[in-house]
């Protein structure tokens, strides 16, 4: 080991057991600051939808989600409102998003909207399979809105927020045939609105 091994030991064993913790964390800390800055970068979307008066516009797209299928098809139930839920019937497997339709009007407060969804509330998502049907579409009003009749295939409204803006979830039953090919289906409907 020789002198110089000796003295070394001496020397470092006096010092005490926080001051040799205090020299590593010091080399430690040199060893980091002397390697590359590291930084991020990310990227954020920001959206706002400025809404005319007697007007409607689509905050978000309707969304079932992934599902398995089943040899004896089945459902998938989307509600909306204040407990969004998709919910599996007929040995169907359902994962992900489960976003119901959502929109925003600007009309005019203690006044009449009337909202007509596709006729018989149904329309048929196509794939690379046999269509899948959605029916039973529901509107869920989320706020000011308060429904107050039925007529001629729309259902009224009255508007009951101060400034005239209300908001609508739209939900339905999702019918997936026995033994569904897998792939993306997806249809467009139109949700119409007249002001009174």
């Amino acid at each position: 080991m020789g002198l110089r091994g000796c003295l070394f030991n001496r020397v470092f064993g006096r010092v005490s057991r926080a001051w040799r913790a205090g020299l590593l964390v010091l080399g430690a800390g040199g060893m980091l600051a002397s390697g590359p800055a590291m930084a991020g970068e990310t990227t954020v979307r920001t959206e706002a939808s400025i809404l005319e008066a007697l007007s409607i516009v689509k905050g978000q797209d309707m969304d079932f989600g992934v599902i398995a299928p089943s040899t004896t098809g089945g459902t998938v139930v989307m509600t909306g409102g204040a407990s969004d839920s998709c919910v599996a019937n007929g040995g169907l497997v359902h994962t992900g998003a489960c976003q119901p339709g959502e929109f925003s009007g600007f009309g005019l407060p203690n006044r009449i909207v009337r909202i007509k969804l596709p006729p018989a509330s149904k329309i048929s998502l196509n794939g690379p399979g046999t269509a899948m049907v959605l029916d039973k579409m529901t509107l869920y009003p989320t706020s000011g809105l308060l429904k107050v009749g039925n007529g001629l295939g729309f259902v009224q409204y009255r508007v009951t927020s101060s400034t005239g803006i209300y908001e609508f979830d739209l939900g339905g039953t999702l019918n997936v045939n026995p033994n569904q090919l897998s792939g993306h289906y997806s249809a467009t409907f139109q949700v119409q609105v007249i002001y009174n």
